[in-house]
């Protein structure tokens, strides 16, 4: 909605949104849309990832089982169409602890055999039983949010992360979710950004002796306050996080690279680009002797580091760290031909930033091969590879080869944005040099 030219209006639903995007990141620990993806992707391709794109299922990126009731709630809060997201926080919250309770939630189709099998599993073995599954409920939600306790092998390690996970739940529902009003009525004028600031206020002296509970909490607080572009309060309370993990001398984890990503990013958009380049550059190795060169955690770090050389003017080491990625996506197949995307389209960039559209083009029709074969015609991707194969000949001197493909590209962006959509008079203005 607040992408929206048209002067949609804003309430707590568009709140909602990104309120379940800090859920599915707790779950998944990913957020919804493939960081390396963002990273790499023009302001344009941004747009139509959010606007024309469903994330997938938090369960589907989880390192471990994730109950179905919490999947339907999150993508319920991440609809696209707001009618059908919970309609203000306090709605989102309820379905929340309706879930912790073993209670059926509001986020799936209410039928006979789905709330006769909940009635089961809550009252089949009586009390005593009913008391062993809620202990269930709570590991199992410390295995879904904190990257499955079931792969660490020490029991105090599990018991620890059980605790983390639960302390986390609570604050979500109780601290962040329900802050709009004490009896928890909706209110319907609080915006995230308002919320971030006081669950940040209510952490300064909750957690003392919980500090890795904290940390996460800190974390996923800066990382939002960062996603409302909150830069100087995000890059405060990832720091805080990062000072804590410091001191508790953890092994790299995935939501700490998150993390030091997402602080290189607040930079970034700060134009602290020395800054950016200094958290980024050390991770980097670290990152891909912990999780492995082909990793995602490296990956993206590699996607987050070339842009910040590009950027920088590096256009050497922004290459190489580009066709290493683009290298490793091809080597894992086709299933992973949209990722590579993103190389290709870093490697085609810096030519073109470097004024070199003769060796740009090659990479734009590889681009724009790879779009054929994944997307469909009349998508975004399409015309974001057509108008860089066009610009490259044009600038080529090839306006005879170019039009065609400008054309092409202009038609695609009119029917997917609307003839006036501003981006459509930049695409005029590229035709009117062509001719």
């Amino acid at each position: 909605e607040q992408l929206d030219i048209t002067g949609m209006d804003l309430d707590t639903r568009s709140d909602v949104y990104s309120l379940g995007a800090i859920l599915y990141e707790l779950i998944a620990d990913q957020l919804p849309f493939d960081e390396a993806r963002l990273a790499s992707a023009s302001q344009t391709e941004l747009e139509e990832i959010l606007w024309e794109e469903d994330p997938p299922r938090p369960s589907k990126r989880a390192t471990a089982t994730v109950p179905s009731d919490l999947d339907w709630i999150v993508m319920k809060a991440l609809d696209k169409d707001r009618n059908k997201r919970y309609e203000s926080a306090s709605a989102f919250a309820d379905d929340v602890q309706r879930f912790l309770n073993e209670e059926p939630v509001l986020a799936t189709p209410p039928s006979t055999t789905y709330h006769a099998r909940k009635f089961v599993r809550r009252h089949r073995f009586g009390i005593a039983f009913a008391f062993s599954v809620a202990a269930l409920l709570v590991a199992g939600t410390a295995v879904s949010l904190w990257q499955a306790i079931a792969a660490r092998q020490a029991r105090e390690v599990a018991q620890n992360e059980a605790a983390t996970a639960k302390a986390t739940v609570d604050f979500l529902t109780n601290d962040l979710l329900r802050m709009g009003d004490p009896d928890h009525e909706p209110d319907r004028d609080l915006k995230l950004s308002t919320a971030l600031d006081r669950a940040a206020e209510g952490l300064s002296d909750r957690f003392q002796d919980q500090p890795a509970v904290k940390a996460e909490l800190l974390s996923t607080l800066g990382k939002s306050s960062v996603g409302v572009g909150e830069f100087e309060k995000g890059i405060r309370l990832i720091n805080e996080a990062l000072a804590l993990w410091k001191t508790l001398d953890l092994p790299l984890t995935g939501t700490q690279v998150g993390a030091q990503q997402t602080l290189a990013f607040a930079h970034f958009n700060l134009g602290q680009h020395d800054e950016a380049l200094a958290i980024l550059e050390p991770l980097f190795p670290r990152v891909e002797a912990t999780f492995g060169t082909e990793g995602h955690e490296t990956l993206s770090t590699m996607s987050s580091l070339a842009r910040i050389y590009t950027v920088l003017r590096r256009y050497d080491e922004s290459h190489a760290l580009n066709s290493k990625a683009y290298a490793i996506y091809e080597r894992q197949g086709k299933g992973r031909a949209r990722a590579a995307l993103g190389a290709l389209a870093g490697l085609g960039s810096n030519y073109m930033n470097q004024g070199l559209p003769a060796e740009a083009e090659p990479i734009y029709r590889k681009y724009r091969s790879i779009v054929k074969d994944v997307y469909p015609v009349d998508s975004p991707w399409a015309f974001a590879a057509a108008h860089n194969v066009g610009a490259a000949l044009m600038n080529q001197g090839k306006i005879k080869e170019s039009i065609p493909i400008l054309e092409e590209a202009h038609a695609l962006s009119v029917r997917i944005r609307g003839a006036n959509h501003p981006a459509i008079l930049k695409n005029i203005h590229e035709m009117s040099g062509a001719y």
